[in-house]
Parts: C-alpha cells; sequence; structure tokens
C-alpha cells in the first residue's frame, strides 16, 4: 500500500512539473530554423518566469546580488542588479544542427538595469570614479550565441539535450543610455561631462565594458535553458518521425563500442604488465 502511495505521489510530481512548463504550442521538425525560430519565441517568456518546479531563476527581472569586473581600466563592484526586458526579447533566428551538434541563435532587446555601483580607474583614458547607483538603457542590444549540445540518456532513459556551453557576442545596434548618481562623489561638472561623453559614445562605451554585466547575465539566461532541457525529453519539443534518430542511436552506440574498446585496451595492458612481472620473477628465480 505504501509502495502504491508514493509510486502515486511521484507520478503526481512529475505531472505537476511538467503542467507549469512553458507551453510549446507546436513542435517543431529539428532541421527546421524558422518553426524553431517562432516555437522559441512563443515559448521563451515563460521560461523567463522562472519554474520553480525544477529550479531555474526568474529571468525578468533577472536579480544578480554581485558582480565585480576590472576591464580595461575599469574596476567596478555592481550590487543589487536589476535587469529588466529579456522576456520581451526577439528572436531573429534558431538553428539547430544535428551533426556539428551546435544551436546558433540570434536575437535582440531592448533592456533596463539598475543597481548600486562602486567604480574607480579610467574610462577609455578619462578618469571614472564614485559609488552611487546607476541605470543602463540598451537599445536593440543584438546577440549572437553558440551552444555545443550533446544528445544523452537521462535517469528515465529518456534522450534529452544537453547543452555543453556558449559563446556569444554583442552589438548595440542604436543607444545606450548611461546614468550615474554621485559620480566623482558629487563633482557635477566632472559628472556632467564624463555623461556627455559616455552617451554620445554609447556604442563605443558598451562594446568595451559591456560583458562585464552581460556575461553574468547570458550565464543565467544559459543555466535556466539548460536545466529546462534536461528535464524535458526530446520528444516535447521535436516531431519525433522526423528527428534524425539514426543519429542518435549511431552516437550511443560508438559510445558504447569506444568504452568496450577502452575497456579492452585495459585489460590487454593489464596482462602485458602481468605477463612481465611473471617472466621477471622467473628470471631472478
Amino acid at each position: 500500500m505504501g509502495a502504491v502511495l508514493y509510486t502515486l505521489l511521484f507520478l503526481m510530481q512529475v505531472a505537476s512539473i511538467y503542467s507549469i512548463f512553458p507551453k510549446i504550442n507546436f513542435k517543431c521538425n529539428i532541421w527546421d530554423s524558422a518553426c524553431s525560430t517562432k516555437m522559441v519565441q512563443s515559448s521563451f517568456p515563460g521560461l523567463t518566469s522562472g519554474i520553480q518546479e525544477i529550479n531555474t531563476a526568474v529571468l525578468d527581472p533577472l536579480v544578480l546580488n554581485h558582480i565585480s569586473f576590472d576591464i580595461a581600466g575599469l574596476k567596478m563592484d555592481v550590487n543589487n542588479l536589476y535587469i529588466r526586458g529579456l522576456k520581451d526579447g526577439t528572436f531573429d533566428s534558431l538553428s539547430i544542427d544535428p551533426i556539428s551538434r551546435e544551436v546558433k541563435v540570434s536575437y535582440h532587446v531592448n533592456l533596463d538595469g539598475t543597481a548600486r555601483y562602486n567604480a574607480g580607474g579610467n574610462l577609455l583614458g578619462l578618469p571614472f570614479f564614485g559609488s552611487g547607483f546607476f541605470r543602463i538603457q540598451p537599445r536593440n542590444l543584438q546577440f549572437e550565441v553558440v551552444m555545443p549540445f550533446d544528445i544523452v540518456k537521462d535517469s528515465y532513459g529518456r534522450h534529452v539535450v544537453d547543452l555543453k556551453g556558449f559563446n556569444y557576442s554583442f552589438d548595440v545596434k542604436d543607444h545606450t543610455r548611461f546614468d550615474f548618481t554621485n559620480l566623482f562623489y558629487g563633482n557635477r561638472a566632472w559628472s556632467d561631462a564624463v555623461h556627455n561623453f559616455v552617451n554620445s559614445n554609447s556604442r563605443l562605451v558598451t562594446s568595451v565594458y559591456g560583458s562585464g554585466i552581460l556575461d553574468a547575465v547570458n550565464t543565467e539566461v544559459f543555466k535556466a535553458l539548460r536545466t529546462y532541457l534536461l528535464a524535458n525529453p526530446i520528444e516535447n519539443v521535436f516531431l519525433l518521425d522526423k528527428l534524425p534518430a539514426s543519429e542518435i542511436n549511431e552516437k550511443d552506440e560508438n559510445k558504447e563500442k569506444q568504452e568496450m574498446d577502452e575497456k579492452d585496451e585495459k585489460s590487454e595492458k593489464r596482462e602485458i604488465i602481468e605477463k612481465d612481472e611473471t617472466d621477471e620473477n622467473k628470471t631472478n628465480n
């Protein structure tokens, strides 16, 4: 009776988890980039809300307690950073190559970030120091992301996508608005001069120093996406009849063969070592 009860509770928990996953309104052929782009666009806002049952972070607003960076002469500590706008991003393209095992994503977004800061050093050769609050608003921030992946079996024997990491580049297509309170600790003339400079050259400033914050932002997005995909078997995401299953099976078989070959090689080496030791003992005797 107890076993039946625990089984029912487990199944209810699994059902509740899948019920709160971001709804995938339609499935796509893994080769169909246009369809996959629309699918991700429709599902991503749900992911940014956070999924408590699988412990993914809320991405909008995204809260980062602390970031510290030292880039091109500028040192900055950032605390209580709030980033808003990710849920409204636009996916320009998404392609999945099951042969090279890479996902390529292109998207753009308007972000609004607020935080406390403490900075010192120089910014593009100009003195820059102070402690207070900042607000940074990049407009039409373009990302290009590449994520290598593998297809593995989870603990239930289901095939899932395992993202291995990510590389990204970014560019501000329009501009970024920078506002810092207490810059130069209240020296209004210096503060106005530097604000004028950074806002007149906002694309350059963002390209040089933006990774200090965007690395952390993209890491959180990646972690949420990876967790989501590991919790979802492939058949929940893609059309199974058009999924290149032969690629999956071939990889599984190759992996098993490689493991067997490694075991055989180790066994052969062990036999050679044991034989050499036996021969050496005979010689000594």
